[in-house]
């Protein structure tokens, strides 16, 4: 008897000791992840690239509503060729907020306001016939924005002069252009203009990186953008990966599908997101406090390699992959080369898990948002 209990107090004593070391280790992790600079790290993360990026978009817009008034007053074609280059300006502006979509952002749905693709056509034509929509209604968010002016400008078997003459004789479609150029530039600037204000906020929001703290919202949308609307959306669907058991291909459902810049999208988001996590500025590229920082701080590791030099090494072969298709559109992509892009789409999963899980976990960040790929 003397000796059950004697062997009972031991395993107690045992587990008793284990479970302080956990709680000791759990006390140390959390400890580095607190002691880390982060209001510096989102003050840099907020003066050098937030606040520059959405001036940027919101300077864009404006250029862009300006080549569109220019167009309906001259109705020709090297008109619609500059209005073309400042839509494609706008589409590359855009990539560097996307992933913003919290705090001011989130407040108008900034992307559903702004950028959804596929557009649908249907929509856009019909309401150019009725004359009669109302932008705001959730029906109308695929027929407005940057895929819907995309449309616009390229639609499909029309030639410039064509395309010209579309516009001269219908007025309903000169206006809806404007219009759309117009509600494009009044959002982004109210998201601007709302960030000068939201930015301390944003800062101060530092104590820790539980749900609603700063770090955590930016990590969220980080995540979130990355494998929905670039991953999923930018090559995943038109690629065929989510649609079913037959796979087939949707190229018409790519990102500026009708004037063929899907890839040079694609890059400058995965350029965008690498620039955030590194925490680079936006206009000189000069490299400040960043989340890799705050990885490298906590000690993180994917394997043996700092998660910090694991993500970037594999952001940089998503955009190798991207640059070999800089000058093709993505149905001629996927009819030519669709191997090479289904090995560029594994390459791109393979960075889910190391935002969503590893990041995340070495930070202590819980993940917020749901997706339902299944994958």
């Amino acid at each position: 008897m003397y000796k059950v209990k004697t062997s009972i107090l031991l395993m107690l004593f045992g587990l008793g000791s284990i479970s302080a070391a956990c709680n000791k280790n759990k006390e140390k992790e959390d400890s580095e992840t607190e002691a880390f600079d982060r209001k510096a790290m989102l003050s840099n993360i907020t003066t050098q690239y937030i606040l520059p990026a959405y001036a940027n978009y919101d300077s864009k817009t404006s250029n862009l509503l300006q080549a569109v008034a220019d167009f309906n007053n001259s109705d020709n074609i090297n008109a619609l060729n500059e209005l073309r280059n400042n839509l494609v300006a706008t589409a590359n502006a855009w990539q560097s907020i996307a992933f913003l979509e919290f705090g001011p952002a989130e407040n108008i749905g900034l992307r559903s306001q702004s950028n959804l693709y596929p557009c649908d056509t249907n929509q856009i034509n019909s309401n150019i016939s009725n004359n009669n929509y109302n932008l705001a209604a959730a029906s109308n968010f695929s027929a407005k924005g940057i895929q819907a002016i995309d449309y616009l400008l390229n639609q499909p078997s029309q030639t410039d002069t064509n395309l010209v003459l579309t516009f001269v004789n219908n007025a309903n479609a000169s206006q809806y252009l404007l219009t759309l150029a117009t509600e494009l530039n009044s959002n982004a600037n109210t998201v601007k203009v709302a960030w000068d204000s939201y930015a301390t906020t944003f800062i101060e929001n530092n104590s820790n990186n539980a749900q609603g703290s700063a770090v955590s919202d930016l990590v969220n949308a980080l995540s979130a953008h990355y494998e929905t609307f670039v991953r999923k959306g930018k090559l995943g669907i038109p690629l065929g990966v989510f649609n079913g058991f037959s796979q087939t291909t949707l190229p018409e459902k790519a990102e500026l599908a009708y004037g063929g810049q899907s890839f040079e999208m694609l890059y400058t988001a995965i350029d965008a997101i690498e620039s955030l996590i590194n925490g680079l500025s936006f206009e000189t590229k000069i490299n400040g406090l960043g989340l890799d920082d705050y990885m490298n701080f906590v000690a993180a590791k994917n394997g043996n390699e700092n998660l910090s030099t694991s993500l970037s090494a594999q952001l940089e072969i998503i955009k190798d992959h991207a640059n070999n298709y800089m000058n093709s559109n993505m149905a001629e992509a996927i009819a030519n080369q669709k191997t090479s892009l289904d090995d560029m789409y594994q390459d791109m999963q393979k960075l889910v898990p190391l935002i969503k899980v590893d990041l995340t976990s070495a930070l202590g960040i819980l993940i917020t948002y749901q997706d339902n790929d299944g994958d």
